[in-house]
């Protein structure tokens, strides 16, 4: 929940203020109401994020970096907009706060602070995004755990789990 709201909120807030603020500025310049050509402007903007988010981010970027790379994206429209329409020292504002924003995601180590919360108590040894998942390998004591998107696939080490191979095996024989 946490991780989820702190990468969303910067993308949802300037989304929003985006919007709002082209939408009037269209509609002040051209003395006519513009919201429509503006959702029109984010309906192709969401069109191609989706293409790309689908062909590129996933494949060659883990989940972590991708956000880092949309609110990247998005905080740099903003600097853009609020520097061209915006008035007095306020144009400043946002692209400071988006350079902060963009600092502390890229400084803060998100990915591993949230994978060890995730698995408490367990070591994680390593983790790898995937087109169809994510794997992360877990240390408990002697025993290593894999996961896949947080669902056990298997454990070392198990002796209820050789123990139930194994009668497979002799129920067949």
């Amino acid at each position: 929940f946490y991780s989820s709201f702190v990468l969303l909120l910067p993308f949802c807030l300037l989304g929003g203020y985006l919007f709002t603020l082209l939408s009037s500025a269209f509609s002040w310049e051209e003395k006519v109401n513009r919201t429509g050509k503006v959702y029109g402007f984010e309906s192709l903007g969401s069109m191609a994020g989706g293409a790309v988010f689908n062909f590129f981010l996933v494949y060659f970027l883990n989940t972590y970096q991708s956000l880092t790379v949309i609110m990247a994206v998005n905080l740099l429209a903003a600097c853009y907009t609020s520097l061209f329409i915006l008035k007095g020292r306020w144009k400043y504002a946002i692209p400071l706060l988006s350079c902060i924003c963009i600092l502390v995601m890229i400084l803060s180590g998100l990915e591993e602070r949230t994978l060890n919360d995730q698995y408490r108590d367990q070591e994680v040894v390593d983790h790898q995004e995937t087109p169809y998942g994510k794997l992360v390998v877990t240390r408990t004591g002697d025993q290593l755990n894999l996961y896949e998107n947080g669902v056990v696939l298997f454990t070392t080490n198990d002796i209820a789990m050789v123990e139930e191979s194994v009668h497979y095996a002799m129920i067949q024989h």
